[in-house]
């Protein structure tokens, strides 16, 4: 998970660096909140994303993945936002439940991912 402060505007180019250093095959974002700066990254890191607000648009959740088979917005009116998406490919019998979730309103902003695997290749 990386929180990319308060969208990530003016900053695409490096944030795409310093993911792409981590050769990760996914990302949970968090104050993912300017949209062009989440399609610049998606096309810098070669990954699909979904995008999550919660219900007032407040707060932004991002999760950006190779393969990228469904999401689910999960936000309450007064919630945190919430984001879940299923990853992988089911060709090779691949499954990774992920969530990325963001509380501007807490004292210590935190996220959460749950990540669980299912089935083999």
């Amino acid at each position: 998970a990386y929180n990319i402060l308060r969208g990530g505007v003016g900053r695409a180019d490096p944030l795409a660096e310093v993911i792409l250093a981590q050769d990760a095959d996914g990302v949970l974002l968090l104050e993912a909140d300017d949209e062009s700066v989440l399609r610049r990254l998606a096309s810098r890191l070669a990954m699909d994303f979904v995008h999550g607000t919660r219900a007032d648009g407040a707060t932004h959740v991002a999760i950006f993945a190779r393969a990228i088979r469904s999401s689910t917005n999960h936000a309450l009116l007064q919630g945190p936002a919430l984001l879940t998406a299923e990853i992988g490919r089911s060709d090779r019998g691949e499954s990774l439940h992920v969530g990325a979730a963001f509380d501007a309103s807490a004292v210590s902003s935190t996220a959460t991912v749950v990540a669980g695997l299912a089935g083999s290749h």
